[in-house]
């Protein structure tokens, strides 16, 4: 079960992962315009960046790691 992911495989994983993130922290920004006295929204837009900020250092990674030298 815990195999190592072809590099195009990883790529797409990362890419979902950052596409995630996205989607939550635009969910996020609309509930705080419609509801700014909620905090939930402050916090999951947080989480959201933290996805979005995996998925982009993951991506890096793989690529360097991929690039001839």
């Amino acid at each position: 079960m815990a195999q190592k992911l072809k590099s195009e495989a990883a790529a797409k994983l990362f890419l979902a992962l950052g596409i995630v993130g996205i989607l939550l922290v635009v969910a996020s920004v609309v509930l705080i315009v419609l509801a700014p006295s909620m905090p939930a929204p402050y916090f999951t837009t947080v989480a959201g960046a933290c996805i979005i900020l995996a998925g982009f250092l993951g991506w890096r990674a793989l690529r360097r790691a991929s690039s001839p030298k």
